[in-house]
């Protein structure tokens, strides 16, 4: 059963297998990269890893009891806005859905894995997936 640093690091390495390695991501506690770094012409993703909530399950000596863990990943793509960018930002967020959406990894269950156009943000076509997951964690 996966440790706080643990589940976001399953995150992180679910997402990276799925995401198309030409295209830039923004990965959680890096420094913060900003649209403007970029040339605007290739699409990137940021990824935000955050814990939610969290409630014990069970009542039992210390190093037996089972903590369930709730977080929230959202993956924000952002594609040049024109030249087909509402098009190039919905397949590139489908692989985010497609890559959390149903699984569960190393222990960490993701549910409620939501897609949602955002639409033009400056330069940038803006589409996120929002991947709700869950954990137990003994302690």
């Amino acid at each position: 059963m996966p440790n706080l640093t643990e589940a976001t690091d399953t995150v992180c390495a679910v997402f990276k297998a799925a995401w198309p390695s030409e295209h830039k991501v923004e990965w959680p506690n890096a420094k913060v990269l900003t649209p403007a770094l970029f040339d605007g012409r290739d699409p990137w993703a940021r990824l935000d890893v955050k814990l939610d909530d969290s409630q014990q399950r069970t009542m039992a000596e210390v190093g037996s009891r089972v903590f369930e863990r709730f977080g929230t990943a959202t993956v924000q793509v952002f594609v040049p806005a024109g030249q087909r960018g509402l098009d190039t930002a919905r397949a590139l967020g489908m692989v985010a859905l497609n890559a959390f959406e149903g699984r569960t990894v190393d222990g960490v269950r993701f549910v409620r894995v939501k897609p949602k156009d955002v639409g033009p943000d400056g330069h940038w076509y803006q589409f996120n997936v929002v991947a709700s997951f869950e954990f137990d964690e003994v302690k």
